[in-house]
């Protein structure tokens, strides 16, 4: 599945900007997190997730003022993304 979420989180973490606050990295970043749910659904590996985000970090273009260590970005990136895929799994359980 890592490979999946690899291509699907792609439209936001092929960015080079993608590990940034700026309200563009964000909106990509939850527009992608909602593809991997329209496509996979809300039951989705966390280890695959975080693997596939460090691929991502790993290939980064390198630039002035980008963190030598992606390790608690891919960290903090990953509990958003899974509060929002939580979050979306409550409310359609509710439906």
């Amino acid at each position: 599945m890592e490979e999946k979420i690899y291509e699907l989180i792609a439209t936001w973490a092929r960015v080079p900007t993608w590990f940034t606050s700026h309200g563009h990295d964000e909106r990509r970043f939850k527009e992608a997190i909602l593809d991997l749910i329209d496509n996979l659904g809300t039951e989705i590996p966390r280890s695959d997730f975080k693997a596939a985000l460090k691929r991502h970090a790993d290939n980064t273009v390198p630039m002035l003022g980008m963190p030598n260590d992606f390790s608690e970005i891919i960290e903090k990136r990953t509990s958003k993304a899974f509060e929002i895929i939580n979050n979306y799994g409550k409310v359609n359980d509710m439906k």
